[in-house]
């Protein structure tokens, strides 16, 4: 989770020593926090096209993210709105016996 969304501004950094390819580095643009590693097998390509296929997962789950938010706060808006809804109900009802009880006090007099 600490990651999400920092794929879509990272790059990849492969060091080469004496012919020998080294793991793909993923790392932030701004920080160049470690993100993750790629094989060093894979060629430039294949590292873009998992990469930009890892942003794409990545957006989803963070619009997913986004659209479970919603939902939860529309359903806690829902409950608290029933509940208010609720207790104007019972407030109306006590009002109307309260109301109800005053008529019978003043009209015995």
């Amino acid at each position: 989770m600490e990651n999400l969304i920092k794929l879509q501004s990272a790059h990849v950094n492969q060091h080469i020593t004496k012919g020998d390819k080294g793991d793909w580095k993923i790392e932030e643009n701004q920080t160049n926090k470690y993100i993750g590693t790629l094989p060093g097998r894979l060629n430039h390509n294949e590292v873009f096209e998992i990469l930009d296929m890892a942003r794409e997962c990545e957006l989803e789950a963070f619009q997913i993210g986004i659209d479970f938010g919603k939902k939860e706060q529309r359903i806690l808006s829902k409950v608290q709105t029933d509940n208010y809804e609720n207790r104007i109900r019972a407030a109306i009802k006590e009002n109307e016996r309260l109301s109800d009880a005053l008529d019978n006090l003043t009209s015995k007099k």
